[in-house]
C-alpha cells in the first residue's frame, strides 16, 4: 500500500511539473506576440533581402524586407525607420 501511495505522489509531481512547464510556454508565447512593430536606428548590414539595424538602445535587429524594392537607395550607415508586420519589414524609410 505504501508503494502505491509513493507511486501516486510521484505521478502527481510529474503531472504538476508538466503543467507548470506548459504555463511557462504559454507565457513565452504571449511575450513574443508583443514584439516591437517599429524600430528606428542605423543600418549596420545589408545582404540580399535581409537588413540589420542597430536601434537607439544599442540592440541589433535583423529581418527580411517584405518587398525587396523597399531596400533600394538604403545603404549601411543610413538612419531608418522600419515598420514591422508579422516579423518582416513592411516599410523602410530613411530618416
Amino acid at each position: 500500500m505504501r508503494k502505491l501511495i509513493g507511486f501516486a505522489l510521484i505521478a502527481l509531481a510529474l503531472a504538476l511539473t508538466g503543467v507548470s512547464s506548459f504555463a511557462m510556454t504559454k507565457q513565452h508565447t504571449s511575450q513574443v506576440a508583443t514584439a516591437p512593430t517599429e524600430i528606428k536606428g542605423q543600418v549596420t548590414h545589408i545582404m540580399g533581402h535581409t537588413l540589420t539595424v542597430k536601434d537607439e538602445a544599442g540592440k541589433t535587429h535583423t529581418f527580411k524586407a517584405a518587398d525587396p524594392k523597399s531596400l533600394e537607395g538604403i545603404k549601411v550607415g543610413d538612419k531608418v525607420d522600419v515598420k514591422l508586420e508579422n516579423g518582416r519589414a513592411a516599410s523602410i524609410q530613411r530618416i
